[in-house]
């Protein structure tokens, strides 16, 4: 009898300190979970337009659609839904845009799109639990980026003649393929899978003339992303 409540009394104790120690690994994880880097991945549409002034106003303004593709991280700044990141990606910058003289019976058309090599070196944000799976993340960041290629297409036309041309981003004149501005979104995290929505307004030029007060990329982007 004596050999069993020694039995029983290590078995308990054996049980109370895994106990413990299952408590304690639980516990580390989740503070390990809640502190660590949240790599994502993101893909969608983008509406590539760009912002009217003075000397750039044609009679119609289109976007032109493109894409975009982006890995990054969120890093917490504290356990109530602060955080720091970064994305790197590709994507595009564009627009659509026409004139037209019914008097002289002229139109002209033009549309562009280019691809560009991206980075948004620091982006703050905030994500608000609703429920346990469900977070409203509002953002806000910079970005920089180059058009590494694209297109320009003219369609012109004067008293029934014709004229079409594609000219590459190499042979642009006048152009700036480099560009950098802010960015702001929000989107839904589902568990593990995202659905945002951020708008880009860019800070330098489409195009590089004196005397010339140029348009800014203006665009608008969906995107359906997955942390990893």
């Amino acid at each position: 009898m004596k050999k069993f409540f020694i039995v029983a009394l290590v078995a308990l104790f054996g049980a109370s300190v895994a106990n413990a120690q299952l408590v304690k690994s639980r516990t580390f994880t989740e503070t390990e979970k809640k502190s660590s880097t949240m790599w994502f991945l993101r893909v969608g549409m983008a509406m590539n337009n760009y912002t009217q002034t003075d000397d750039f106003e044609p009679d119609g303004i289109g976007s032109k659609i493109g894409y975009d593709f982006s890995v990054g991280f969120h890093k917490p700044i504290a356990d109530f839904g602060m955080y720091w990141g970064m994305e790197f990606g590709l994507g595009t910058r564009g627009y659509k845009q026409s004139y037209e003289e019914k008097d002289v019976d002229y139109s002209y058309k033009e549309s562009m799109l280019t691809h560009n090599v991206k980075i948004s070196p620091i982006t703050l944000g905030y994500k608000y639990a609703v429920t346990d799976f469900l977070k409203i993340d509002a953002h806000i960041g910079g970005y920089v980026s180059y058009d590494y290629a694209g297109k320009l297409k003219v369609e012109e036309e004067y008293q029934g003649s014709s004229n079409d041309e594609d000219v590459s981003l190499s042979d642009f004149e006048n152009y700036n393929s480099f560009d950098a501005g802010m960015q702001v979104g929000v989107g839904l995290w589902f568990d593990r899978f995202n659905l945002d929505f951020t708008y880009q307004r860019g800070f330098i030029g489409i195009y590089d003339i004196s005397n010339f007060d140029s348009p800014r990329s203006s665009n608008f982007m969906i995107r359906l992303g997955v942390a990893f």
